[in-house]
Parts: structure tokens; C-alpha cells; sequence
């Protein structure tokens, strides 16, 4: 299961917990090999800055530190609590992460692909069919990659020239 959520909720952390929330939702009800996707990397800072690199919002981990922006904000302070205790939940349950897709771009489109393909198990399918593809059979496993990661964040973060960086 594919389940594409827009990289701009990331910008607000009200909206970024309420993905998590359905994303962790959407994986326990089904119960199937799942790959959350920020989609429209390339446009994520056109609807607001972010609070914390991009890696944070792929990994899924220390959301402490988000709640402490929910309790900064008025309109989202009062449910701040609540706020708290779902990210609480969807750290425990450590099953939430994202991997990065700009369709424009066919590197970020076969590594997705990629890791879609291990996740549903279907690199062991027709092998010539995957010679195509480049799957994970005749490649290095895909793992969540830092580099990648911050690859991403240099060319759709960064390039807007963020002040105090």
C-alpha cells in the first residue's frame, strides 16, 4: 500500500500530526506492507517555512520537540496535551516514516519504486522485468539513507536562502 500524503502539511504542525495520526491509522486497520510518501517535495516550502529539516519529518522520531511548537502557537496551544499524547502514541507504535517523491524527477521516482517494491515483496517477481527498474535484487538494499535525505532538503529547503543558515 502506497498512501501519498502532501509535503506541505509538514509546514504546520498541527495539520503534520494529524498525517502521522491517519498514516498510523491507515497501517494498523490494514494490515499490509506500507510506504508513506511526502509528495511534491519540490513545492513543500511554497505554503510555509519548516520548523526542523526535512529529516525530521521522514525519520518520525523525537516528536517531543514538535509538541513543544504546538505549545508555542495560540491556536494550537489548548490542544497541545492532546497533541502530546498522539505523538506519544505514533512514537511508541515506531511504525510511521516517510520516504520523498518528486514526480518531476527520475531518480526520486525509481528509488521510490524501489522501495516499493521491497516493501510488497515483489522484487522477487519476473527478475527481467526489474533489469528495467534497477530493483533492490540488483542493487544495494534500500535503506533510509541520511545523505539522500539531506540531498532532498539542500534542493527544495534550502534553495529559498532561509535567514540564520
Amino acid at each position: 500500500m502506497v498512501h501519498l500524503v502532501d509535503a506541505h502539511y509538514c509546514a504546520d504542525p498541527g495539520k503534520y500530526v494529524s498525517v502521522l495520526l491517519s498514516c498510523l491509522t491507515v497501517m494498523l486497520r490494514l494490515e499490509l506492507p506500507a510506504v508513506n510518501v511526502l509528495s511534491k517535495i519540490d513545492l513543500i516550502e511554497n505554503f510555509g517555512t519548516l520548523a526542523f529539516g526535512l529529516e525530521f519529518y521522514t525519520e518520525v522520531a523525537h516528536l517531543d520537540y514538535l509538541v513543544a511548537r504546538l505549545e508555542e502557537d495560540p491556536r494550537l496551544k489548548r490542544h497541545a496535551k492532546l497533541s502530546g499524547a498522539l505523538c506519544e502514541l505514533v512514537e511508541e507504535f515506531s511504525l510511521v516514516g516517510f520516504e520523498t517523491l518528486d514526480i518531476q524527477e527520475k531518480e526520486s521516482v525509481l528509488r521510490l519504486l524501489k522501495v516499493i517494491d521491497k516493501a510488497n515483496g515483489y522484487m522477487y517477481g519476473d527478475m527481467d522485468a526489474f533489469k528495467t527498474y534497477g530493483s533492490p535484487a540488483f542493487g544495494p538494499p534500500i535503506e533510509r539513507d541520511a545523505r539522500w535525505t539531506s540531498d532532498v532538503q539542500e534542493r527544495y529547503v534550502d534553495q529559498l536562502g532561509r535567514p540564520g543558515r
